[in-house]
């Protein structure tokens, strides 16, 4: 998933770290700078980073290095839309690059979980939507299968993503 099919469409580049494209969104439009090296960083400078870049995107200083070079984008409308109710999926069209994820708001939902007593019931809680946009000539669908699953994984289990982080 950390790659980029080159414009010929049969050349693959494929990355070592993950430089993490994010999406902006500014007076100008919707602005995707990357954050190189983000696998390397702990959670809080991420946060950082993040925080930097937005700034200088929203101020309108951006450079085009900076808009360039993302091996993956994440997208996050709750964020960008944070009035927005409802599920919203994206589906983004990536410049590049093979796989690229949406992330809807986040929105309270009943469902069915098990109480101490190991007893089914319903309860209202904070769920995430996500949509995963990839390139079906560099990506099979089998193979997106085992990377939703994780994904998926990660967003009913929040808590232990940042316990493994910290």
């Amino acid at each position: 998933m950390n790659a980029n099919l080159i414009d010929d469409g049969k050349t693959m580049k494929y990355f070592r770290s993950v430089n993490l494209g994010m999406a902006v969104d500014t007076e100008r439009g919707l602005m995707v700078p990357t954050i190189h090296d983000a696998d390397l960083m702990s959670l809080s400078e991420l946060c950082t980073e993040a925080k930097r870049l937005a700034k200088i995107c929203q101020e309108g200083k951006a450079t085009p290095d900076m808009l360039s070079g993302a091996s993956f984008t994440v997208s996050n409308v709750g964020s960008l839309y944070p009035g927005m109710r409802g599920e919203l999926n994206l589906l983004e069209i990536i410049s590049g690059q093979v796989c690229a994820i949406g992330i809807s708001a986040a929105q309270d939902k009943p469902l069915v979980v098990t109480n101490e007593k190991n007893e089914k019931e319903i309860a209202i809680r904070k769920t995430l939507g996500f949509c995963i946009a990839f390139d079906h000539r560099a990506i099979d669908f089998n193979d997106i299968i085992p990377f939703i699953k994780h994904l998926d994984g990660i967003f009913a289990n929040p808590e232990q993503v940042l316990e493994w982080l910290v």
